[in-house]
């Protein structure tokens, strides 16, 4: 995948989804890192498509965060954090 070819906003998701995973002690980007970092631009598009189907967004995170807690946790991955293949396919 070829960061470069992505958009500024795209780029800022992935990074902060990485930041996520470390914080969750996960070796790889799931899709639910990707969604979560998604949230937090509240001009974005992914707020925007949520509130108009009524759907909170801390609460979508909330779920987001239960599903997160259930990944495996590692340490000592030393800022080597890889994409999943769920989110290869994203």
């Amino acid at each position: 995948m070829n960061f470069d070819k992505m958009t500024i906003k795209t780029q800022d998701v992935f990074s902060r989804s990485q930041q996520l995973a470390m914080d969750f002690s996960h070796q790889e980007i799931q899709p639910e890192h990707i969604f979560w970092a998604a949230t937090e631009d509240k001009k974005g598009i992914i707020p925007s498509v949520l509130k108009k189907l009524g759907v909170s967004i801390s609460n979508f995170n909330s779920e987001l965060q239960t599903s997160l807690n259930k990944y495996p946790k590692v340490q000592g991955t030393q800022g080597k954090i890889y994409l999943s293949a769920q989110t290869n396919q994203l």
